[in-house]
């Protein structure tokens, strides 16, 4: 994936990026996902937060892997809840998703202390999916983490209703560095860029 390259091309082939793990498909450098890439890279530079928000199905989830894929291949460290987390169930899923040894510590200061440690030794990018479930006091906790000095990190949300929440919060709003909405693609790209989606499309259709 390079700017160089026809944006209507396959840019990648990895059936685990895309929910429905669709063999022969391909991903596509659609207008949104090249977006993507280009506000990731100014993120990653800048080690900001940036949040990713729009409706189910349109590709946010897989552009942000494909593209990350790319420009920070191996610093990438992705939680997802599927319920309300709390602050304690942040800590506890990236405690597993860094791969920290041991059992997690017992005390909040200590808890915090730990993953700053770890947060600090090299940079990462810590990727929250379905961040619509992120409560004020969640969110707060990821400011926390990234404003805090020993920490060296970027921070993606990706998510939907949960932009509201934030929007609403001038504390953490102004902390987001990039705000990139995904909307649905009109008729006339879809039909440019379904042939290099899957072989299927390629194909003159039989009457």
């Amino acid at each position: 994936m390079t700017g160089a390259r026809n944006p209507d091309l396959e840019i990648a082939e990895d059936r685990a990026d895309h929910y429905l793990g669709l063999p022969g498909a391909h991903i596509v450098a659609t207008d949104a996902l090249l977006t993507v890439r280009d506000n990731l890279a100014d993120v990653l530079a800048a080690e900001a937060m940036m949040y990713v928000h729009g409706d189910a199905g349109l590709g946010k989830t897989l552009s942000v892997n494909a593209s990350l894929r790319e420009l920070a291949d191996g610093t990438v460290c992705r939680v997802q809840f599927r319920a309300r987390p709390t602050p304690r169930d942040i800590r506890h899923e990236l405690f597993r998703a860094l791969g920290i040894g041991g059992e997690p510590p017992s005390e909040q200061i200590e808890f915090d202390a730990v993953l700053k440690d770890v947060l600090g030794q090299r940079f990462r990018v810590l990727v929250c999916d379905e961040a619509r479930w992120l409560s004020r006091e969640c969110l707060e906790y990821w400011r926390h983490l990234w404003h805090d000095r020993a920490t060296d990190i970027a921070i993606v949300f990706v998510g939907g209703d949960c932009y509201q929440v934030l929007r609403r919060e001038p504390m953490l709003s102004s902390r987001v560095y990039v705000w990139q909405e995904f909307r649905r693609m009109p008729r006339e790209q879809v039909l440019r860029v379904i042939p290099a989606y899957h072989s299927i499309w390629r194909a003159p259709m039989r009457r």
